[in-house]
This record gives C-alpha cells, structure tokens and sequence, in this order.
C-alpha cells in the first residue's frame, strides 16, 4: 500500500532527526475517520487528492470555519480571514466558468457538422436534424449520441 510506504518513510525522517515516532497504519476510512474524531494522536495524514481543484472541493472542506471538527477539518482550524479569502477564491473562479463559458459559446459550429461523414443524404440528415438531443442541437452536431447512451460516462 502506498499510504503505508509513505507513512513508514515520514517517520523515518522524524526519527532520523531525534523524535519519538509510533507510526499506525489505518487501513480504512471509517477506522480513520474514528481515530481522528477521538484525537488521541500528535500527528495525522492521509493520501488525498481532490476531484477537482476549485475552492468548494477543497479549500472550503480542509479550511472553511464551519466544517471545524468535521471530516477533514478535524484540528478545527477557523480562521475569519481565511474564510474570507475561500468566499473571494469561490467568487473569482465563478466569474472564470462564466467568461470560459461565454468564450464557448461564440465557439458554436455555425454550420451542422456530422462528425467527419463528408455527405449525408437529405432523408439522413432531416432524420439527425429532428432527432439528434438537445446538446447536439445547441452545439450544431448532427448526432444523436447523449449521455445516456454513453456506458462509462460520468
């Protein structure tokens, strides 16, 4: 397992530079999770990495006064003015997604566009036209591909 590695790697360090270390290795979540809302330990971590890099997923969930003592602020860390700056980070990423998606939005096909298939008969192309989903309509896809057809989309 990995997090072992690195856990056993860690408190290598520490004990090469003179400190006491009692390293326990939690090989589940809930037992994790149980152990930290106890807090009888000096030092805690667990391999994590966000699904995403925006100020909710993370910042909002490890930081965010609200969630302290909670999974996975369990230090309860609060602090006003990092609050502040999660509110002002979550402010200017949403301007960002608004000005990608006005960026996309000029970027529409302004022709149909049947994925590469240079002629189409009129019948196929009036049966993808009435056909095809919402998405593809907006985007100008002559397609009837959606997400629901899709066996591995998320």
């Amino acid at each position: 397992m990995q997090d072992a590695a690195t856990g056993e790697a860690v408190a290598n360090y520490l004990k090469a530079v003179g400190l006491k270390v009692n390293l326990k290795v939690i090989g589940d979540q809930p037992a994790y999770i149980e152990l930290m809302r106890k807090r009888e330990h000096n030092a805690a971590f667990i391999a994590w990495s966000p699904g995403t890099f925006d100020p909710d997923q993370v910042l909002r969930r490890l930081l965010w006064g609200e969630n302290a003592g909670k999974p996975w602020n369990f230090g309860g860390f609060k602090d006003d003015a990092v609050d502040a700056l999660i509110e002002r980070a979550a402010r200017e990423e949403g301007r960002a997604l608004e000005r990608r998606e006005q960026a996309l939005q000029r970027s529409l096909l302004q022709h149909d566009d049947a994925f590469s298939r240079t002629s189409l008969t009129q019948a196929e192309r009036r049966w993808l036209v009435a056909n095809r989903s919402p998405e593809a309509k907006r985007w100008n896809v002559l397609a009837t591909l959606n997400v629901d057809r899709l066996v591995n989309a998320v």
